[in-house]
Formats: C-alpha cells, structure tokens, sequence
C-alpha cells in the first residue's frame, strides 16, 4: 500500500512536464543541489532549482552529473518563479569538449544566457544553438562555424548583417563611398567612416578571407557589445585568443 507521503509525493509529479535542452548557466546551491538557467525549445530560458544533484549521496542513477554542454531531458514543476526540476536523462552523450572549443561552447552559452529573454519561447534560436553543440562534438570544427552562429544568432533576435545596402537599405554600398556601423541602423554612409565602400564590396565578394573576415568580426563584436550594454562575457576573451 502506498504512504501517504510517498502518495503526496507522486501526485505532486503528475503535473510536472518533460523537457529537453541544455543548461547555459548553474552555480552551487546548498550542499547537493544546483541553480541553473535551462535553455529549451518549449519554453525558451527558465531558472531552476535541481535537487540531489551534487555531493557524494547525490542521486546518480538517471541523471548523473551535470557536465557542460551535456543535453539532457528534465522532469520540471508547473509553477513557480525557481520552478524545481529533476534530471531524467543525458541525451545524445556528453560533448567532451576540449581545448579551444571548450571557451568557444562557454562564450555561446554566456551569449545566449545574456541575449535571450526569460520565458520566451525561440524555436529558431535553439535551433541554432542545438546545431553549434552538435557541431563543437566534431574534430572537424571551424572557427567560421563560431562566426555563423554569431550572424544568425544576432538575426534572430532582429538584427541582420547587410553589408551590402546601406542608409537602412535605401542605397546599395559603392566603392567610392565610405561607410560607419551604427548597431541599430546599419551600414550608414559618412565620409569620415572607418569602413570603405572597396573593403564591404571585398568582403561580399570573398575574394580576400582574412580581410573579410576581420571586417565581419569588427561589425559582429560592435553589435554585441552594443546588446550587452556594459555587461561583461566572461569567456569572450579567451574566446577572441583562438579565432
């Protein structure tokens, strides 16, 4: 016969949903258990309170530790501003991230943790962030996988790279013209901007990669910080040493 505890206990757990995505954030709480922000396609960025989860009576039977990166299916609670939550299960295997793209997987994390909103369901961002992890698991990564997400990141959240048009997309950029980046309106063109109208076209063209590159990482790193507005990314830094 059930107990009643064990009873109550049960019912709590009917209504509690099934969840999977990847924790971007998490620090110690008391002796065994964590308080992560949990990154998903259903329900966007959510904080939680994981119980059982560190120390050495920590339950490990389905969730086992928490690594970086890992994606994992979590059993949550309906309601409440830390909703508690339960590791269910490590989905796919843990990266096993190492070297350079260990600071490339955090810098993401910190991106995403910092840019998207709480309670926000984006479908297409976790797309492209599931699509990154995957992709930081192969021996094959590229930085320019790093810069891509950068670009399509900042898109969803309504900032799109043209670095074809200019004056809000009024004017198409010509070599003889010089240009500066404003974060919230684009290209725009000014005679004393440290942009040339010839570098833009260069860039477009990929006829000088390095060039190109620098200058896609120079407006990228604009409008970050411009989102950040004075918050810091911890890993930004170790980041920029190995692109």
């Amino acid at each position: 016969m059930m107990s009643g505890h064990f009873g109550a206990w049960a019912m709590a757990r009917i209504n509690w949903s099934l969840l999977e995505g990847y924790i971007l954030h998490q620090r110690p709480y008391r002796e065994t258990s964590v308080i992560a922000e949990f990154f998903s396609r259903d329900e966007g960025r959510i904080p939680l309170l994981l119980n059982g989860i560190r120390g050495k009576n920590s339950r490990r039977s389905a969730g086992g530790l928490i690594q970086p990166f890992d994606h994992l299916a979590i059993s949550v609670a309906p309601r409440g501003d830390m909703r508690r939550a339960e590791v269910k299960d490590h989905l796919s295997g843990s990266l096993n991230v190492v070297g350079a793209r260990t600071f490339f997987g955090l810098y993401v994390n910190e991106l995403v943790y910092r840019l998207s909103a709480r309670h926000e369901r984006t479908p297409e961002i976790f797309d492209l962030y599931h699509q990154f992890m995957e992709a930081l698991k192969l021996e094959s990564f590229q930085v320019r996988f790093l810069t891509g997400f950068e670009v399509q990141f900042l898109k969803a959240l309504g900032y799109a790279i043209d670095l074809g048009r200019a004056d809000g997309g009024e004017q198409l950029v010509e070599t003889s013209q010089r240009y500066r980046f404003d974060p919230e309106l684009g290209l725009m063109t000014d005679p004393l901007g440290a942009l040339s109208g010839a570098e833009l076209k260069s860039a477009l063209s990929d006829s000088d990669l390095d060039s190109s590159q620098t200058l896609l990482r120079s407006v990228i790193d604009s409008l970050i910080s411009h989102l950040l507005r004075g918050r810091q990314i911890n890993a930004r830094a170790l980041c920029e040493k190995y692109r």
